[in-house]
């Protein structure tokens, strides 16, 4: 198939998937309009992600770079979500400065409140309570709500069935039992954070690289269906994107408690950012885009520019890099060409996520409800949970259903997301929630919509083989802590990745020098605040 020829049948197919999106029942936008006027809902600005200054990176369209460097700190950490933020936290007492792209600290951890109740853009719940994220947890003194199994829900054959546990007539809970029974050996045996005993292990690695599709052979079509949505909205991926190690051990979640903040895990990095805020003020800057980072045998040089148009380099000892690969390998300069070919092989899924801010509660769901195809939803999960456990709930607060809507690596849904008509894709998730929850638009005040154009790193096969290798590349000057470097996408790989990050990082500043700054290019260089 030629070039042009393949680019053509993409178009297509992306036109086909918007048409499908937005017609997807009877609701088109211009229904979705009349329904805005009787209800008088509202639909957000996007949130998420702001693509405009990132593609300038992209298609190499760079500003000019300062000549001179004004600052010198100890550690510089490029990128203000979980794991940039633990790295800070626990740094705080040394000379630091955390560089953020945007307004809000969080990275997907960020979110919204509605009438008292707090809601996530993105990650919503933790996995595990222990090991580095129960201690960042333990540390912030957060005390998460712990959830049963029967915290999810399935929508089969137009009905919910809660749990795992029930009537092996019914073919969910019968192919839950096998998918149980079937895994019991490896149930426990991975947390799904890179560690040297994950390298060490034989099995593990064969799992690693293995395809996730043949280890669920001969299982019924429609449960396949809706473990593909908790897998999508799990991680990014699918049954045939996944390795068996990835997609075995976020399933393994399905059949173990979950834990859960009010509000989501932005709860998480609020808290992180109001404690290093208080005890080092400076540490934090927002609003600021790295350019570029220039690796040195001894430190690095991070150029980044500001809201107003500034441009600012600072040096450092070790830089830490809190950022997705497919960024850090456009802004690190110096990197070698093997480490460079390592950072590409790492692809992304994306994400619509939606939340649905409801007058009144109208849907009497689990925490976590999936669903499979036909549905463009594959996971809904209800915001008030946490406040109607702890008693804190009350009737005028109303109800925040977040709505995921993922695509996997390679799908038009970057495309789609990327054109960003907020009308067809508000049309299609009313159009599917009525049919759920009939009538659901009349107690709608406002939807609003987050998109996430490179979410998450899809772990497929050999994902810990990689990662393994980028861990090889680190040296005294830098080290990578986003969570895709250490394991699945996720708040328990975020804080190992910090935690690692931060004892490298100290490990160094022992013994890394930095040396006297000279003039550069006939400018004096000069040391000042930001």
């Amino acid at each position: 198939m030629s070039s042009k020829t393949s680019r053509r049948h993409f178009l297509k197919q992306t036109a086909l998937a918007f048409t499908g999106l937005a017609t997807a029942a009877a609701f088109d936008a211009d229904s979705l309009l009349s329904a805005c006027g009787k209800s008088g809902f509202k639909i957000s600005e996007w949130t998420g992600d702001d693509y405009t200054v990132g593609h300038k990176l992209r298609d190499g369209k760079l500003p000019k770079f300062p000549e001179s460097t004004e600052r010198k700190v100890d550690f510089v950490i490029v990128g203000g979500g979980i794991a940039g933020l633990s790295s800070a936290y626990q740094l705080r007492s040394h000379d630091i400065l955390l560089l953020e792209q945007y307004d809000e600290f969080g990275g997907h951890s960020r979110g919204g409140t509605y009438n008292g109740i707090d809601y996530s853009y993105g990650a919503a719940y933790i996995a595990i309570d222990e090991g580095a994220v129960g201690e960042m947890l333990d540390s912030l003194k957060l005390d998460p709500i712990k959830l049963a199994t029967s915290k999810n829900a399935w929508f089969a054959n137009g009905q919910w069935l809660q749990g795992v546990n029930g009537n092996d007539r019914d073919i969910v809970y019968k192919e839950l039992k096998r998918l149980n029974e079937e895994n019991k050996s490896f149930w426990g045996t991975w947390d799904g954070v890179y560690s040297k005993r994950l390298i060490d292990s034989q099995k593990l690695m064969q799992m690693d690289a293995q395809p996730l599709v043949d280890s669920l052979k001969g299982y019924d079509p429609a449960f396949l269906g809706l473990m593909d949505s908790v897998l999508k909205s799990g991680i990014n991926g699918g049954i045939n994107s996944l390795s068996a190690l990835a997609g075995l051990s976020t399933l393994e979640d399905v059949f173990a408690p979950t834990y859960l903040l009010p509000g989501g895990n932005p709860t998480v990095t609020r808290a992180l950012a109001r404690q290093i805020k208080e005890e080092n003020s400076k540490a934090l800057v927002s609003g600021a885009f790295v350019w570029s980072i220039q690796l040195k045998d001894n430190g690095a040089r991070v150029i980044y520019g500001l809201r107003d148009g500034s441009m600012h380099a600072v040096e450092c000892r070790h830089v830490i890099i809190a950022i997705p690969h497919m960024v850090a390998s456009r802004v690190m300069k110096g990197l070698n060409d093997k480490a460079r070919a390592t950072l590409f092989r790492f692809r992304y899924g994306s994400y619509l996520v939606a939340n649905v801010l409801l007058r009144k509660r109208v849907f009497e769901g689990a925490y976590d409800n999936f669903l499979s195809s036909p549905f463009q939803i594959a996971d809904i999960t209800v915001a008030e949970t946490p406040y109607m456990m702890t008693g804190k709930y009350k009737e005028e607060m109303g109800s925040v259903l977040t709505v995921y809507i993922p695509y996997d690596a390679g799908s038009p849904g970057r495309t789609l997301l990327f054109q960003g008509d907020r009308q067809k894709f508000s049309a299609s998730i009313l159009a599917e929630l009525e049919k759920i929850v009939p009538g659901i638009t009349g107690s709608i005040e406002e939807i609003v919509l987050t998109r996430w154009g490179h979410s998450m790193a899809v772990a497929r096969p050999n994902y810990c083989k990689y990662i393994a290798e980028l861990h090889g590349f680190e040296n005294d000057s830098f080290t990578f802590a986003h969570s895709s470097a250490h394991g699945l996408p996720g708040i328990e790989a975020a804080a190992a990745g910090a935690k690692s990050a931060v004892e490298r990082a100290l490990k160094t500043k022992s013994t890394a020098k930095i040396p006297r700054l000279h003039s550069i290019a006939g400018t004096q260089s000069r040391w000042s605040a930001i």
